[in-house]
């Protein structure tokens, strides 16, 4: 994430007295708050993505991750309900990586800001098997949440946050139902074999199966 042209920044920590060296401002964490952006899936690779902000959104990437296979589609200048589309055709990880790149750049950062941010995801959001859109929040919505203050004040500010929401489709939640049915098999080896399979989740397991109470009515 270093790995551009900025000036260092040195920073002395006032609590515990360390001093650090940045080359850029940067963010990323974990809030509570609500954004004006939802995905809905429908089945059969297409989506719902529903904005009701007041700047269109800049650009955003559906993206699913399927036993390493990619697949995406990028959608720009969003202000109203969107269809979104996977192609069949599989996508490598560098035509992921330069097509962000591009919208990041296209968002105004700078050519090795974009990929340095880019860089920082691919183990993660373009690694992580699921389906997920990724977004780019006007800078108006992102100084009401994360509001920044410079002293002394640069002549121009350009922040960029990019959103991540993630989806399970009707073909996905189907067969985790499965799954859960099987966790009371009275073959011990189709209970361990369903667990494990489960388990291949990670931290989105809980989340999948809290959809699966919500929507099954099997009683196992």
């Amino acid at each position: 994430a270093r790995e551009t042209d900025s000036a260092h920044l040195q920073i002395t920590d006032p609590t515990s007295g360390n001093t650090y060296r940045e080359k850029f401002l940067f963010y990323r964490g974990v809030g509570n708050f609500k954004l004006p952006v939802r995905v809905q899936a429908s089945g059969s690779d297409h989506f719902t993505l529903d904005y009701s902000g007041g700047v269109p959104l800049q650009f955003a990437f559906l993206v699913q991750i399927d036993h390493g296979a990619i697949r995406f589609a990028r959608y720009d200048q969003i202000a109203q309900p969107t269809q979104m589309i996977l192609p069949s055709q599989a996508s490598s990880m560098k035509e992921l990586s330069d097509e962000m790149v591009r919208a990041l750049v296209s968002n105004g950062l700078f050519d090795k800001e974009a990929q340095a941010m880019v860089k920082t995801w691919k183990s993660s959001w373009f690694g992580e098997e699921g389906t997920r859109v990724l977004y780019s929040l006007p800078q108006g919505d992102t100084d009401k949440l994360l509001p920044l203050h410079l002293t002394p004040a640069p002549r121009e500010t350009i922040r960029v946050m990019v959103g991540r929401l993630e989806t399970l489709t009707p073909e996905q939640e189907a067969s985790i139902a499965t799954l859960v049915s099987h966790l009371g098999d009275n073959n011990p080896s189709a209970r361990t074999q369903a667990a494990s399979r489960i388990r291949e989740f990670g931290r989105f397991a809980e989340p999948a199966l809290t959809r699966v109470i919500a929507t099954s009515d099997d009683p196992e």
